[in-house]
């Protein structure tokens, strides 16, 4: 079930969940990594992590980055696509969901039918929210719905074997593995 989410009010206690607290060495989507993305990057800088280009392991088969060690991706054009974080127990990467479900929140979550669908016009953008400001219920409500509608639809498409950065990866995988289905590829 999709009823209990996290949410956080700071950069400083969100990425201490992420380095040493349950969200380490997980996967997280962001929907628009490109607006996040560069304050997680600043964050990173002023706790003393360094941009560090990952390592595949052979013996291990898998992606190494040592702990205080970040790797974001994102192409010449500024497009972003994940934030590999090194932890004391793996990396914590951060994926862009919007490039694996390019669609506005409230759209996913109709088209998934997700159990908390985007609630539309409760929320006062505008509203000036300084440093310590605590959330309304109905701010909370908000961020929940959005959180957990997101979460379900990703949960979905996880679960029928999408698991690339993109839509696009993900559908030049499914022709490969159609057009040469039974046939040996070298």
């Amino acid at each position: 079930e999709y009823d209990d989410c996290k949410i956080f009010t700071n950069i400083e206690d969100y990425m201490l969940e992420i380095r040493q607290g349950e969200l380490m060495g997980k996967l997280i989507y962001f929907h628009n990594l490109a607006y996040d993305g560069p304050q997680i990057v600043d964050y990173l800088f002023k706790i003393g992590y360094h941009i560090i280009e990952p390592e595949y392991s052979k013996e291990e088969k898998c992606v190494i980055l040592p702990e205080f060690g970040f790797y974001p991706m994102v192409s010449k054009m500024g497009q972003w696509y994940s934030i590999k974080i090194g932890t004391p127990f793996g990396i914590t990467e951060i994926r862009d969901s919007f490039k694996i479900l390019p669609f506005k929140l409230d759209d996913i979550c109709q088209a998934f039918e997700t159990k908390y669908q985007k609630l539309v016009g409760t929320i006062d953008y505008a509203k000036p929210r300084p440093d310590g400001y605590k959330p309304t219920e109905e701010e909370l409500l908000y961020f929940k719905h959005d959180l957990l509608g997101a979460s379900e639809a990703l949960y979905k498409i996880r679960k029928e074997g999408v698991r690339e950065l993109t839509i696009g990866s993900h559908a030049f995988k499914m022709f490969k593995d159609m057009m040469f289905k039974g046939r040996s590829k070298k």
